[in-house]
């Protein structure tokens, strides 16, 4: 079920994850650093403001995408999923694009990836682009930029941001990191069950999956 034209395109590569923490923006030179060591394969999410031109640019929301399309380096390839469609695509964004399928989980113990379909409980785009990795052939998975609830570098609240740029409130904002840390669990076991390991980082409130690399 599904197809996704990049199955094992990197076979056996390490893969990096970019999301859009304030740590990708401190630790930048290091990360770039640990690109290049490591040779890995890069799958950018969002806006990344310049900082990093990945092999890969996803976006799960169409509203983000259509807000951050103009950002995308032409020499980014675009992940983005089916039900996008290709006329909103080809409108916002000329250079190579490729479509995954990603439909909703009923239940979390479906497998989070079936066939060539990611199967996903909460949308998410880092998320995503950790199993479009597992896909393409991915080794290890390591990311950067999924800071969590806290900024641990200034010990402040970090917004979680809705699909309009505003900061959520609290309340909304804790519900959404409950939901995102029950997503990386589901899909880090899936990972373990595929024996490719994961890793964050960068400083984050994930912290079971912080490692020290940088």
């Amino acid at each position: 079920c599904g197809h996704f034209s990049l199955s094992h395109k990197h076979q056996g590569k390490k893969f990096l994850v970019i999301a859009n923490g304030p740590s990708i923006v401190l630790g930048k030179e290091q990360i770039k650093e640990f690109i290049k060591k490591e040779q890995c394969v890069t799958i950018g999410t969002n806006l990344l403001q310049g900082n990093f031109i990945p092999d890969y640019h996803m976006f799960v929301s169409r509203k983000r995408f259509l807000k951050y399309a103009s950002s995308v380096s032409q020499q980014s390839i675009l992940l983005v999923p089916s039900f996008f469609g290709k006329e909103i695509v080809q409108e916002n964004f000329a250079g190579a694009t490729v479509f995954f399928d990603l439909e909703e989980a009923s239940t979390p113990n479906v497998p989070a990836i079936q066939g060539a379909s990611q199967k996903v409980v909460n949308l998410n785009v880092a998320i995503s682009s950790i199993l479009a990795a597992l896909q393409m052939g991915a080794s290890e998975i390591f990311a950067v930029g999924m800071d969590g609830y806290i900024d641990e570098l200034n010990r402040k609240m970090v917004f979680f941001y809705n699909e309009d740029d505003v900061p959520d409130d609290k309340e909304v904002a804790s519900y959404r990191y409950e939901m995102l840390s029950s997503e990386l669990d589901r899909v880090n076991r899936f990972l373990q069950d595929n024996s490719v390991p994961f890793s964050i980082i960068t400083p984050t409130s994930h912290r079971k999956y912080y490692r020290k690399a940088l």
